[in-house]
């Protein structure tokens, strides 16, 4: 099954592999999520814009090889694991004001970063 759009208002907590290799996701709105397991999104290549206004953690592989997601919206977030956005291309802005720690592959590739917010 391919799911193009997504919003689940009820679900807090995510486990590995969701919608891994969905190929015709555009937007993810998860409002109440607090905690990504691993790979989450792996290898979606149309996704664009994902807001998770609450998530605070993220495992490994989030968004691995999901070349032009271009909007991320995650202001709580607080820790992601490995080899977070590797191979983002399209991203111009990051912005996590709450990140704290950060495994390593943090942004790798992630050509068209031209601005990076992290306070903390």
């Amino acid at each position: 099954m391919q799911i193009r759009n997504l919003s689940m208002g009820k679900v807090e907590k995510i486990g590995k592999h969701f919608l891994h290799s969905n190929t015709a996701a555009h937007s993810v709105h998860l409002p109440n999520v607090k905690h990504i397991g691993n790979m989450f999104m792996f290898y979606n290549n149309k996704i664009k814009r994902i807001s998770f206004p609450k998530v605070q953690t993220i495992g490994d592989n989030f968004l691995w090889s999901t070349v032009i997601i271009s909007e991320l919206e995650m202001p709580a977030l607080e820790a992601v694991g490995c080899s977070f956005l590797t191979n983002a291309r399209e991203i111009k802005m990051l912005s996590l004001p709450n990140l704290r720690k950060a495994d390593f592959g943090f942004l790798i590739n992630g050509a068209s970063v031209k601005s990076v917010y992290l306070p903390k």
